[in-house]
Formats: C-alpha cells, structure tokens, sequence
C-alpha cells in the first residue's frame, strides 16, 4: 500500500487487496475516528478528501483479514 501525494486536501491510495474486502480509517490522536471507509477487493486506488480536517496529526488505519496497515499523516494547512 502506498499514499500518493498527500497534502492539505487529501490524499490517493494505492493498493493491493487481496481479494478483500478492507475498511479505511483516519483518527485523529486520541484515536477517535474521523472517517471510514469501506472499499471492495476489485478497488485498487482510493481517494480520501482531507479538506475539512482542522491541522493536525492522523493516523491513516487499513484493516481487512491478512493485515493492518498504519501511516501518519500531518495536515497543515
């Protein structure tokens, strides 16, 4: 999985999914979630829109049944 060109409005995933199905989080530091969502095996980029987030530090979290994946992001706008 990789996150392509992150800025202030948000960002493009690109993944690999292993024929299943995953779900997209973005929590904030205090781990409360900001934003999910669902995405299908046959999905293999998403874009999330950041733009209403305030600056600050996220964690990016991608769960589906082989792994999890975490990122931090910083948003500053």
């Amino acid at each position: 999985m990789k996150l392509e060109n992150p800025d202030s409005n948000g960002f493009q995933l690109l993944m690999s999914l292993n024929n299943t199905t995953s779900e997209i989080s973005i929590l904030d530091v205090h781990g409360n979630i900001k934003t999910t969502k669902i995405v299908g095996y046959h999905t293999d980029e998403v874009k999330i829109n950041l733009s209403s987030f305030s600056n600050g530090v996220y964690l990016v979290v991608i769960d589906n049944q082989y792994e999890r994946y975490i990122e931090k992001i910083i948003i500053s706008k």
